[in-house]
């Protein structure tokens, strides 16, 4: 119970899928200025090692006014690249 009770509070801010299957192939975490807490920090490791184990890539996207469509596809497409 112990990993039970320290996951099941846990969530992230998107997950990508396999359009057919669905599939999780990666998950990508919005970082504001919260992330810098230490309580976050330990949190992000935790969350970053769980999802490694489970070889899901994670994107840590710096939260932004607007982002650049271009710039966060060739993020997502290296990582889903550097995984096959």
């Amino acid at each position: 119970f112990g990993y039970r009770n320290r996951i099941k509070s846990r969530h992230v801010d998107f997950v990508i899928c396999d359009r057919e299957n669905i599939r999780p192939l990666l998950v990508i975490e919005l970082d504001d200025s919260s992330h810098q807490r230490n309580d976050r920090t330990e949190r992000d490791r935790f969350v970053d090692r769980a999802l490694g184990d489970a070889g899901l890539p994670i994107l840590h996207q710096k939260v932004q006014y607007t982002y650049n469509p271009q710039e966060l596809e060739d993020k997502i497409s290296q990582l889903l690249n550097s995984t096959k």
